[in-house]
């Protein structure tokens, strides 16, 4: 839960937060904590070091805010609900203590909303994916037998000139960790199925069970997942009735291996 410390609140804390965090009582930031946990903030120090590898189309003269850290400030606000540009600059003032201790840009000023609008709008979105990519390969360690998850999504607030044809994305997802171990974005003329074949050959990884929803149920995908030493859990519908008929057949005359359940909310 968030509290608040501000000046209608207790002076005392509101000063022992200050001393504790090593901000000077002339920064214009409101104090409130916490948007982010103490375990969490390695990791966000590690991404910010990340992202500042990402090219920048700045200018180098006058340049205030690395990049690295426009990105890390704005990915820390999508993650506390504060997804839009002007909603990012609420997120900056709110918890301006606590990313300045987290983040220590120059001078001690963290980006505006116009700032990070300017910045994310020239980023290369595949330079972007890449490093997200190699940073979940280098920190998220896969157990044999681990479940990852794959499914496509239209991105919340994509609008390109033709409305019928939304930004899809497919995501590879952690079950255990709970985090997104890769994603890529849809070709235009194509869809989820050879997307989600090219991710699995990309990932490299061995002994985990890959879970995918009817669509792709696919012989070419489980032979991909066969070939990389890996499991599948793949959904049968009616239209495949065949192939129907021998999972049902099986299921009723062999036990289960192992069992997964997730339940979905509002359902």
């Amino acid at each position: 839960m968030l509290w608040d410390v501000s000046a209608s609140h207790n002076k005392k804390m509101t000063l022992a937060i200050e001393v504790e965090l090593g901000i000077y009582n002339d920064c214009p930031y409101t104090v409130y904590t916490s948007c982010i946990d103490n375990s969490e903030k390695k990791i966000a120090v590690d991404l910010c070091a990340a992202f500042s590898k990402l090219t920048d189309t700045r200018q180098a003269s006058g340049l205030r805010h690395e990049i690295g850290i426009v990105v890390t400030t704005s990915l820390l606000a999508v993650m506390n609900g504060y997804d839009i540009y002007r909603a990012m600059g609420d997120f900056v003032k709110r918890y301006g203590y606590e990313l300045l201790s987290v983040l220590h840009p120059k001078k001690n000023i963290l980006p505006s909303s116009s700032t990070i609008r300017r910045v994310m709008n020239n980023i290369d979105s595949n330079e972007l994916n890449l490093i997200l990519e190699e940073w979940g390969i280098r920190n998220i360690k896969l157990k044999d037998g681990d479940w990852i998850s794959i499914d496509g999504k239209c991105m919340k607030g994509s609008m390109p000139d033709n409305e019928n044809n939304l930004i899809n994305q497919v995501s590879v997802f952690s079950s255990r960790h709970k985090q997104v171990i890769s994603n890529d974005k849809v070709d235009e003329k194509s869809n989820e199925i050879p997307k989600a074949q090219e991710l699995i050959k990309k990932s490299h990884r061995k002994n985990v069970v890959y879970i995918m929803d009817a669509l792709h149920c696919q012989k070419k995908t489980a032979e991909i997942i066969c070939n990389s030493k890996s499991n599948y859990v793949l959904q049968v519908k009616a239209n495949q009735k065949k192939l129907l008929r021998k999972v049902k057949y099986t299921a009723r005359i062999l036990p289960a291996i192992s069992k997964h359940t997730t339940k979905e909310k509002n359902r």
